[in-house]
């Protein structure tokens, strides 16, 4: 008898860890993962220079244009040419 009184102990012993094994494994693959999403912000600063620099290139050219008076007479050179050898 003495026998399987250990046998039962020795069984219960087994099955109890057994289970606390079972638990402890279970409880760690039940995690919870949380993904933010990411905040993406369009950048206006290079849209606002380009367009602030063709609105000045713009007007530099208008009063370019207001301010030519036709087509430019052509002028004499500014040095002489070298005389033939």
């Amino acid at each position: 008898m003495k026998h399987s009184k250990h046998r039962i102990i020795a069984l219960e012993a087994i099955s109890a860890c057994s289970a606390i094994a079972l638990v402890a494994g279970l409880g760690g693959c039940a995690h919870n993962v949380e993904i933010q999403p990411i905040k993406v912000e369009p950048i206006h600063m290079t849209v606002d220079i380009n367009i602030k620099v063709d609105r000045e290139l713009d007007q530099f050219f208008e009063e370019v244009d207001e301010a030519d008076d036709g087509p430019l007479e052509p002028q004499a050179p500014a040095t002489t040419p070298a005389p033939a050898r």
